[in-house]
């Protein structure tokens, strides 16, 4: 069986003018309905004012609503099948709340006329329930014709005549109870008034039926058939490929999940490693000061065994001082090749192996910092590049 393929584009150019003229005149038919019932039931003459007024406003927005589609340009499918749908739903309200009204007249003449309504009731039912049948076994419904829509109107200036001046249920008739005594219909004309708008209804019931028995017939024909069954494999196609492509994209989803929450790990990772590298960096700075403090001190330690205090010859002093450690430390090293840590050396000995072991400590200090220096750039670097690829 077709896969209702009436509805493909039902819910295409959905937000018309003409669509929401529609609803509207679906939401009025509870209204409706409760405004006539109140005023019928408790005698309340505003309330059946009220009620023609929503019917009136209901018949207006259908005779507008397939102008303004057709003059602007805004029929849609659901547009074709929301306004026949709210036709029937407000003439099977008025025909149902008319047939109960009528039959519970003291008028005779309207108690038995009640049954005409049922004509209403039934062919509404009948065509909804059709239409229902028709969608779901692909077939779309046609569209209403003139006799459709002359019939829709000469429904409702019935309809609202007699709600209007109607006898015991007119808003307006000249009798006890109403709210403006204007006028009251013979029981004769709105006879004849009902007659005609079931004349007009049945006609334009009558009047779908070859359309429909042609789309019917060209339906359930073997050539019918094969094209539903070719529209069904159609569908089915194209439901797998959608299938496909949503896989496909959640597929790309995770592994670009995944892309990133690798990269967000190797950040993470990089960025402890240049925080380390960093703390490290500071530690051989500090080291680098401490020796660099001890290495002055152990220069002033060498330089005060000569005795050379004199503020004036400090720079030539210096000089001459590293000139001559130089000297003690190559005669040191010759001596005592174990110097780092010879014991009971000579005055001159031991300052000289401390000023050494001090330069010694600050050159590999330096050495220390600059290679943390270049790791923390490159880690650095290399963090920059993850966070743009991240990016």
């Amino acid at each position: 069986m077709d896969e209702k393929k009436n509805q493909e584009g039902l819910f295409t150019n959905v937000w018309t003018v003409p669509n929401l003229l529609s609803f509207i005149r679906i939401l009025l038919i509870p209204v409706f309905a409760y405004l006539f019932h109140i005023g019928q039931t408790q005698n309340r003459g505003e309330y059946l004012i009220w009620a023609v007024a929503v019917l009136a406003l209901s018949g207006l927005s259908d005779f507008f609503d397939g102008k303004i589609a057709r003059r602007f340009n805004q029929v849609s499918a659901l547009g074709k099948l929301l306004d026949p749908v709210a036709d029937k739903l407000t003439q099977a309200t008025i025909a149902v709340m008319l047939f109960f009204t009528f039959y519970k007249a003291e008028n005779r003449t309207l108690h038995l006329f009640a049954w005409v309504f049922l004509l209403f009731i039934v062919k509404e039912l009948v065509m909804l329930i059709g239409g229902a049948l028709m969608i779901y076994f692909g077939i779309r419904p046609g569209a209403a014709e003139i006799y459709g829509k002359a019939a829709t109107m000469v429904f409702y200036l019935v309809m609202i005549a007699i709600m209007a001046f109607g006898p015991e249920v007119g808003a307006f008739r000249a009798e006890e109870g109403a709210v403006l005594q204007l006028y009251t219909l013979p029981d004769t004309v709105m006879m004849i008034l009902v007659v005609i708008a079931v004349i007009m209804t049945f006609v334009a019931f009558i009047s779908y039926m070859p359309e429909t028995h042609r789309q019917v017939q060209e339906r359930f024909s073997p050539e019918g058939k094969e094209r539903a069954r070719l529209e069904k494999e159609k569908k089915a196609a194209e439901k797998a490929a959608r299938e496909r492509e949503r896989l496909d994209a959640q597929e790309a989803a995770r592994r670009e999940r995944e892309r990133q929450a690798e990269l967000a790990a190797r950040i993470r990772d990089h960025q402890k490693l240049l925080a380390a590298e960093r703390a490290e960096e500071s530690k051989t700075r500090s080291a680098v000061s401490a020796a660099e403090s001890k290495l002055q001190q152990a220069w002033g330690w060498y330089r005060d065994k000569d005795s050379m205090a004199a503020q004036i010859a400090e720079e030539k002093a210096d000089a001459q001082a590293r000139k001559q450690f130089e000297k003690d430390f190559e005669r040191l090293k010759d001596r005592r090749r174990d110097w780092r840590k010879a014991e009971n050396l000579s005055v001159d000995d031991e300052a000289v192996r401390r000023v050494a072991l001090a330069r010694e400590e600050k050159e590999a200090a330096e050495r220390h910092l600059a290679e943390i220096e270049r790791n923390t750039a490159d880690l650095a670097a290399k963090l920059d590049e993850l966070l743009q690829v991240k990016g």
